[in-house]
């Protein structure tokens, strides 16, 4: 046994390792989410369905009357408007001038005068199962559950010009997006399963935003008045005002405390001995998802070191390894693990000539995986952007091309992009390498995150690990994009994914490339040097414990309960 394991731990927190050296700065909001309900309005309609807005008024669908009302929100009043055209209401839009109320039984839309009241057209439409409808440029919008399509249908005569996915289109999922609202190119639609507002690119179909309204258990209308978003829910039978002003910085929500143990291990099976074993271990620093408390190292004799990227690392040098003696070096971390999110509005987000010239110089360079000047990846990027020149929708193309031309495989080995995006699949690190090299390619930053990964519950193992990439998008910053956990049917998931985080990693390694203490992996590295024949048994995983949970267990006459303690320094 190595003199190592007699050594006792030390707990130090991240500033004591580094000392005077910072540790990256906490960007996350604290203001009020998005999709927060910023004031409710009750309602003494039995089962509000629908809603739509003009200058003044509310109009909203009662299904069970088959009547519109006007709501006036100033003054909370509310007057029966006019009963509706068909006998199965389900949705309303208005252009100022007209009402458009669609009907699922008649699979119709009944074009109404506001002003007189009068049903002046009746359009026939060419959808299986209607459920919402908006009005936007001069179009209508209407989704059919059955296909689980939006259809974008001529206003004059009902028929379809094109259509897009639901966000929530995956296979055996029920859709029930009940409201739909156009402003300015995109969509917001209510799905009452998630109890979510989605806001979905009508050029694309892209999911954009994700507002989840965990307040409202029932949304189905949904309309902007007076440049703020109101929405309907049947099961309060409310008006509700949604907070929709986001900032530019992630916002952070479901707290965890972990424990995660990180451990990479080496076992000489003989017959001679390893004169000498180096591991490196990346270890974290505060970021948006996570909060580091404390960390600890085993054993404490160690080095202090930085690669070129400014990642951290403990450097354990162990010597003259007998045969049949094992070592390790282990990682010992208490933090606060958060979901992340961004808000972007890609109008919002600024010209590549506003990348600074150092964060452009150091995050495009080539590197040996990316080979970016290899004509598969030159030519893939002609096709995936076109001329687009936002560099939001330059990411979000190169996203959404990667995601049609590879699927998830564990192939083999990390090849460089150009075989793998040819080859057409590949690991988390493959689709990294591919979705960073195309992006360098097109002149926007590129590093990837490397981590180690809640498994199912919060007591749970990795021997797995996790890598993603994080793009900088000017006006914004870095962004977390998965572009292999992204790549689902559903628009809803592929969103999920772009600007976003589940509180499930652990971030060790920031990196761009290639590093002189990790190669191109992540977590930890390791070299050794043998004097003969040796056989070497290698090893690393991390465990996660949850820290601060109650738990009781009760059995017949017995009783006890534990409870996990966190203490650390900050």
């Amino acid at each position: 046994m190595s003199k190592a394991f007699s050594i006792l731990l030390i707990l130090v927190s991240p500033l004591c390792i580094l000392g005077k050296e910072k540790t990256e700065p906490r960007t996350y909001s604290k203001t009020k989410y998005p999709g927060q309900v910023e004031e409710l309005f009750q309602l003494s309609i039995s089962s509000p369905i629908a809603m739509t807005s003009d200058e003044n008024d509310f109009y909203i669908i009662d299904k069970d009357t088959t009547k519109i009302y006007r709501y006036n929100l100033q003054e909370k009043k509310l007057v029966e408007y006019l009963i509706t055209p068909g006998t199965n209401p389900t949705s309303v839009t208005t252009d100022g001038v007209f009402l458009y109320v669609l009907d699922n039984d008649e699979k119709a839309i009944f074009k109404v005068d506001l002003k007189s009241k009068e049903t002046i057209k009746k359009l026939d439409i060419d959808v299986d199962s209607p459920l919402a409808i908006a009005y936007g440029d001069g179009f209508l919008y209407i989704n059919d559950l059955q296909k689980k399509t939006i259809n974008k249908i001529s206003s004059d005569d009902g028929t379809t010009i094109s259509t897009f996915l639901m966000p929530t289109a995956g296979k055996g999922r029920a859709t029930e997006e009940y409201g739909m609202v156009y402003k300015n190119g995109y969509l917001f639609i209510t799905d009452r399963n998630t109890d979510t507002i989605y806001q979905v690119y009508t050029k694309t179909g892209d999911v954009i935003n994700i507002y989840n309204i965990p307040e409202l258990p029932f949304l189905t209308g949904i309309t902007f008045f007076r440049g703020e978003l109101f929405v309907l829910d049947l099961e309060r039978k409310v008006v509700a005002k949604i907070n929709m002003k986001a900032e530019k910085t992630a916002y952070r929500r479901n707290k965890k405390t972990e424990e995660v143990t990180y451990k990479e291990r080496y076992k000489n099976l003989g017959p001679d001995q390893i004169t000498e074993i180096h591991i490196a271990i990346a270890y974290p620093n505060n970021l948006p998802n996570q909060d580091i408390i404390s960390i600890e190292f085993t054993p404490a004799k160690y080095e202090k070191r930085k690669d070129k990227w400014d990642q951290p690392f403990t450097y354990f040098t162990f010597k003259n390894i007998r045969p049949g003696e094992e070592v390790s070096a282990e990682m010992k971390v208490k933090a606060d693990i958060y979901e992340i999110r961004y808000f972007i509005d890609p109008e919002k987000v600024g010209p590549i000539s506003l990348i600074p010239e150092e964060i452009r110089e150091k995050y495009t360079k080539d590197d040996i995986k990316y080979s970016i000047t290899d004509p598969i990846i030159q030519n893939a990027i002609k096709e995936a952007v076109g001329d687009e020149k936002n560099p939001y929708w330059i990411a979000r193309k190169i996203y959404k091309y990667i995601q049609e031309k590879m699927h998830y495989e564990l192939a083999g080995g990390w090849n460089i992009a150009p075989t793998v995006l040819k080859r057409g699949s590949g690991s988390c690190s493959e689709y990294s390498f591919v979705y960073m090299a195309m992006c360098r390619a097109a002149g926007i930053p590129t590093r990837f995150a490397g981590s180690i990964v809640i498994r199912g519950d919060d007591t749970s193992y990795d021997d797995v690990f996790h890598r993603w990439v994080e793009v900088y998008l000017p006006n914004y910053g870095w962004i977390p994009v998965d572009p292999s956990g992204g790549d689902e049917p559903e628009p809803e998931k592929q969103a999920e994914y772009f600007g976003g985080l589940k509180n499930r990693f652990l971030i060790t390694t920031i990196g761009a490339g290639s590093s002189e203490y990790l190669g191109w992996e992540y977590n930890s590295s390791s070299s050794f040097k043998c004097t003969g024949r040796c056989k070497i048994m290698t090893h690393k995983a991390g465990k996660w414990e949850p820290i601060g949970k109650r738990y009781e267990i009760k059995n017949e006459n017995i009783f006890y309960s534990t409870e996990m303690e966190s203490k650390g320094c900050h």
